[in-house]
């Protein structure tokens, strides 16, 4: 009774803080919506607002390290700043965002997976989270881009793959599982360059700091350090556009990956001077319903390999389907089924007879659309080897997203 109490207790107060940040954003929406307009002529603002709420209600119902329900939420608030509306020089844009995460943590506690069930699980914490200026240089064919940056953002993207949850959908884990990065929930500096070479083909190269310590010794989230044992990274990727008329029907990434940091040797410990990896992604338009149309059935595909001898988690393989528009009144919906797998160094297996060759979790999902900044999204995952520990059975977990959209 008082553990029920207490969850009770515990969502109300959860329940109140939404309410109260809601309020807030849609002040703070309110107020950048009738100001900061350049001249009336234009009628365009030099700076645009956005906050976003997400909220995730999940259930583990067998397996796992145990049976349970809880909660996850993200709040994020924006400024965008475009210099050119403000009369000051072409090209530039100003960017800050702040971040408040909260909830439960499954993955330690309930679920034991690796990849991680929920893209927005975090320690809870408020803080900074990116703060950038980006110019556009040559009509916008080049981009350079500096401050304190997601590497998710521009790196590791499957526009197909982000419509669901788990983590492995967004960073592939090859990258996020045995290198420290400036990802979700805590970032560093770094710098990206951005060149569209021809309407099909694509270049973007970033330098980021390979240490971003924790929320104990950074609770604001913008102090930078640097430390020789953690180098920095390089990433690149190569975009081809694969066009029928004006129209992209698919998008093929190459990436490649180095970072100059110190590794553990995993077969005898010994400390190996950097890791570096291969990556690639494909998005690719099945059909669709009507000519220039987003309706109709889209697959994705990705893949990854790092060196065996420094790398836990060395291999993955993931891809699925997403059809947006399946019922007729329901154009804007999105329904979904994918996959992904992570497999175990040879080298790490051999440390234990618990470690398994393979995580793969297994998501199903349909998201709504309710109104045009609310959607609502159902789905339920089954992972197979949770962490690759053989103790842990096979998790099959439910969980409903509330996405909540403000921008001005």
């Amino acid at each position: 009774m008082q553990n029920e109490a207490k969850n009770l207790i515990y969502k109300k107060n959860i329940v109140l803080k939404l309410f109260m940040i809601l309020t807030f954003i849609g002040f703070v929406n309110k107020l950048f919506s009738q100001s900061f307009y350049i001249n009336d002529s234009l009628r365009e603002k030099a700076f645009s607002f956005r906050g976003v709420v997400r909220m995730d209600e999940f259930s583990n119902f067998t397996g796992g390290l145990d049976q349970g329900s809880g909660y996850l939420g993200e709040v994020d608030i924006s400024l965008k700043i475009i210099t050119e509306k403000l009369g000051i020089w072409k090209g530039g844009e100003f960017f800050v965002q702040g971040m408040n995460v909260h909830g439960k943590k499954p993955t330690s506690n309930i679920i034991g997976d690796f990849q991680t069930f929920s893209n927005i699980e975090s320690d809870d914490h408020t803080s900074f989270y990116e703060f950038w200026y980006n110019q556009h240089l040559f009509n916008e064919k080049v981009a350079i881009l500096v401050g304190q940056l997601d590497m998710n953002a521009d790196f590791s993207v499957s526009e197909n793959a982000s419509h669901f949850i788990n983590s492995s959908f967004g960073v592939i884990p090859t990258l996020s599982m045995n290198n420290t990065l400036s990802i979700f929930p805590l970032l560093t500096c770094g710098a990206v360059a951005k060149a569209k070479v021809s309407k099909k083909i694509f270049v973007q190269t970033g330098f980021y700091n390979g240490y971003n310590g924790d929320f104990t010794t950074n609770p604001s989230a913008i102090k930078w350090e640097y430390k020789k044992e953690n180098g920095f990274y390089n990433i690149t990727e190569v975009h081809y556009f694969n066009m029928k008329d004006t129209v992209v029907t698919g998008t093929y990434k190459l990436g490649l990956f180095y970072h100059t940091g110190y590794f553990i040797k995993l077969s005898n410990g010994d400390t190996l001077h950097n890791n570096y990896g291969i990556y690639a992604i494909a998005d690719q338009i099945i059909f669709s319903k009507y000519p220039d149309s987003e309706q109709g059935l889209n697959a994705f595909f990705e893949t990854s390999y790092f060196p065996e001898d420094r790398n836990f988690l060395n291999f993955f393989i993931g891809g699925g389907l997403r059809y947006r528009g399946l019922f007729n009144k329901r154009k804007y919906d999105d329904i979904g089924l994918a996959f992904a797998t992570g497999t175990m160094s040879k080298y790490y297996k051999n440390q234990s007879d618990s470690i398994l060759s393979h995580e793969t979790a297994i998501e199903f999902m349909y998201k709504a659309q309710l109104h045009k900044n609310i959607v609502i999204q159902p789905e339920i995952q089954y992972i197979i080897n949770p962490g690759a520990y053989k103790p842990v059975n096979n998790s099959f977990v439910g969980m409903i997203r509330l996405f909540i959209k403000f921008e001005e």
